[in-house]
């Protein structure tokens, strides 16, 4: 088991390295990959609407954002897109995410004083930025995500060889 998961360490590196240098690639198969996250993201949001309905510690944007992310993942994941239509769609995602967020904060600071709700704010402003930065840029946004995939792989391979070199010392002091 520890020399699979060495190899496939391996070979998630050398993967992330293709997507660095073949970037349009990456970014192709990306919508795949992406559609499928979004989907589990979406579907966690609504889970935790409803988890956290019954304490009253929860808005009903946080269900709409699931609801939303859920329903755009599927797109992503299963329509034809092309890789700019694709990036306009992240980009379209992130501006909606980052005012839900932006509600969301205020909405914690009315109903639940002392509850920290700064950073928040901050991360919802920086994602309508970066939303906006990404429509009027589609290709730079689609480049960059194709850059997060690669060193997702490399950072995922490194974890697998650690894992496999380890558990391979783990066995010697049995």
């Amino acid at each position: 088991m520890r020399i699979l998961s060495v190899i496939l360490g391996i070979l998630l590196i050398v993967t992330g390295i293709y997507c660095f240098f073949n970037l349009g690639v990456a970014f192709v198969s990306l919508a795949l990959f992406l559609g499928i996250i979004m989907m589990v993201y979406g579907i966690s949001q609504i889970i935790a609407y409803f988890a956290s309905k019954k304490n009253g510690g929860s808005s009903g944007w946080v269900c709409f954002e699931g609801i939303l992310t859920l329903a755009i993942g599927a797109i992503v994941a299963f329509y034809p897109l092309t890789e700019f239509f694709l990036a306009i769609w992240f980009a379209a995602w992130l501006i909606v995410s980052g005012i839900l967020r932006i509600v969301a904060s205020i909405q914690t600071k009315r109903n639940f004083p002392g509850t920290p709700w700064g950073f928040m704010m901050f991360l919802g402003v920086l994602t309508v930025i970066a939303g906006i930065y990404g429509m009027v840029n589609p290709l730079v946004i689609g480049m960059a995500m194709a850059m997060l995939f690669g060193i997702f792989f490399i950072l995922q391979g490194i974890n697998s060889i650690v894992f496999g070199l380890g558990s391979a010392d783990a066995k010697k002091k049995k």
